[in-house]
């Protein structure tokens, strides 16, 4: 069962003004296996809207090679689009129609039954405001506005762009019960988001991305055990000892944090260099304690140390499924776009 969704190679430039010859995607690798939640994250300026927009056939690629659903895109986009849904970047709606006029509307054009529109507005938590009008909708509803725009079809997958947007902490959980429902049913999901703590309880599989590339992927729990060493808490026999303690283990790669009657180390694999270390400063460990590590620890050490440009292979050493060499798309004309362009590479 070939995945959800495939790139390899992806690249593209974007030019300005201000910015000329600017690699928004710097050879980005992604897979996306079918029926799993998948967080696709990265900082501001990373390149994940980019992809998306690129996948949807909203932008245009440099380079790179792409499949949705066992289809290569753009090429084949127009046969694989009915199967997908997705929200990316800010929704807009006529802000004078009620939530159920709207999706009516689009329902009709699409040539899909009124009676889904009900169906959609329950699945997202709108069936009792379906009659009021959009401009009275809260941020928050006009996301789940949108994802209910995006279910009306049934698509096998499913793209949202920050779908927690302007939600409150029940409306994020209420979304993310509705993500996992729609993976158990065998829908495909990727999402991109900043909220890590929900990634965390939401993913199944995940892909953080740098400056245009990939630093890792894999299952949520794995990537986390694989980056992730969590801090060790110290504390020694006696308190005036800390500052020697601090001073004794601070390294180039290791990162002590004091407080009142402990310290916080970070960047230690093995937590017998600890006591060995202070033991030769005749420094008595009292307590040593590894806080287990979470994705924000890792994705904040993973994206702190971004690849140096220029080099196109990814940063960790996932093998991918080999796709024809002989797809591989031409490169694009370099895109040139003014300060006010709706385009950025983001």
């Amino acid at each position: 069962m070939s995945p959800a969704v495939e790139i390899a190679g992806l690249r593209k430039r974007y030019s300005s003004i201000f910015r000329p010859n600017t690699m928004a995607l710097d050879g980005l690798d992604m897979v996306v296996e079918k029926g799993q939640v998948h967080g696709f994250l990265g900082p501001n300026g990373s390149g994940k809207t980019t992809t998306l927009r690129i996948l949807l056939g909203l932008a245009r690629a440099n380079g790179g090679y792409m499949r949705i659903l066992g289809h290569e895109v753009p090429r084949e986009l127009p046969q694989v689009i009915q199967r997908v849904g997705s929200v990316v970047e800010s929704p807009q709606f006529f802000k004078h129609f009620s939530g159920h006029k709207t999706l009516s509307l689009l329902a009709k054009t699409a040539g899909i039954p009124n009676s889904r529109v009900l169906e959609v507005l329950a699945q997202v938590g709108l069936h009792d405001r379906a009659k009021q009008k959009v401009k009275a909708y809260s941020l928050g509803m006009r996301q789940r506005l949108a994802v209910a725009s995006a279910l009306l079809k049934q698509p096998e997958l499913l793209i949202l762009d920050e779908p927690a947007n302007g939600m409150d902490p029940a409306g994020i959980r209420e979304m993310r019960e509705l993500m996992q429902s729609l993976a158990a049913q065998g829908m495909t999901v990727l999402v991109s988001s900043h909220l890590l703590s929900e990634v965390q309880q939401l993913c199944d599989t995940m892909t953080i991305v740098s400056r245009g590339r990939r630093v890792t992927s894999g299952g949520v729990d794995e990537v986390i055990g694989r980056h992730g060493v969590g801090e060790l808490r110290v504390r020694v026999g006696d308190d005036e000892q800390l500052s020697a303690a601090a001073q004794a283990l601070e390294t180039e790669d290791v990162t002590v944090t004091p407080a009142t009657d402990h310290l916080m180390v970070s960047g230690v694999s093995d937590p017998a260099w600890v006591t060995k270390t202070l033991a030769d400063e005749e420094i008595y460990v009292s307590e040593l304690v590894r806080n287990a590590p979470d994705l924000e620890t890792v994705f904040l050490q993973l994206t702190g140390t971004a690849p140096v440009d220029g080099r196109y292979p990814q940063v960790d050493d996932a093998v991918l499924p080999a796709l024809p060499t002989q797809a591989t798309a031409p490169a694009a004309e370099t895109v040139t776009v003014t300060a006010d362009s709706e385009e950025s590479a983001k």
